[in-house]
């Protein structure tokens, strides 16, 4: 029962952690991360549309399908494509013949970008191990539950032929 109630204490601590997780993350786009992320995204997008790069939009959207392919299949490599399409706009922006002050402040908004989106990635990771943690404990208290069930069983019936030969023994007894 001790072994009961420490895995149920763990699933308990675990899934409190897991709902913080999630709800820092955000339950919408108009919540948590989500939120400054999708925020981060849009003013991006104002940047590269009023100071034209070399190919800024076009690596832009390209960038915007690897956030989204991410979101939906959650695998590093379009983390890191998208981290090599923020790098070749950072180079592009640089290069580019914007005013020295455009530039950093367009630089700034794609740190802000990649800022953004590190940080949910991060979230996701954290969520994906408490996920994995919380699980653990109740398949954990499941078989320790079917244990103690199995155990029952045995015990009751051996209590069963216990009485059965207690009775018997009483009857051969009295006769």
């Amino acid at each position: 029962l001790e072994k009961i109630s420490g895995l149920e204490m763990s699933y308990k601590n675990g899934f409190t952690q897991l709902v913080k997780a999630v709800e820092e993350r955000g339950l919408n786009e108009n919540l948590g991360v989500q939120n400054t992320f999708r925020k981060a995204a849009h003013t991006f997008e104002e940047s590269v549309r009023k100071y034209p790069v070399k190919n800024g939009m076009v690596t832009y959207l390209t960038i915007r399908r690897n956030e989204k392919d991410y979101m939906l299949r959650g695998t590093e490599k379009y983390i890191k494509r998208l981290n090599g399409n923020l790098d070749k706009l950072r180079e592009a922006i640089l290069a580019s013949s914007n005013p020295s002050s455009k530039k950093l402040e367009y630089a700034g908004l794609l740190k802000h970008y990649r800022s953004e989106f590190s940080k949910m990635v991060a979230l996701d990771g954290q969520i994906k191990s408490l996920l994995n943690e919380v699980k653990a404990s109740a398949d954990a208290g499941l078989e320790t539950a079917e244990a103690l069930r199995v155990y029952e069983e045995a015990l009751a019936a051996d209590v069963a032929e216990s009485i059965a030969n207690r009775a018997s023994t009483s009857i051969r007894i009295t006769i």
